[in-house]
């Protein structure tokens, strides 16, 4: 899609696919880190 975007110099929303995909893979570590954290925490502190 990115692909072809490109070459119809549709470089607007290239751009705009370009942010969803900065702010889904944000959303998504931000979801992993925070399991992590609620995992870790369940165990007592050395």
């Amino acid at each position: 899609m990115r692909k072809t975007l490109q070459e119809k110099r549709r470089l607007d929303v290239v751009s705009r696919l370009s942010r969803k995909e900065t702010k889904r893979a944000m959303r998504d570590l931000h979801v992993i880190s925070k399991e992590a954290v609620k995992y870790a925490l369940q165990f007592p502190f050395p």
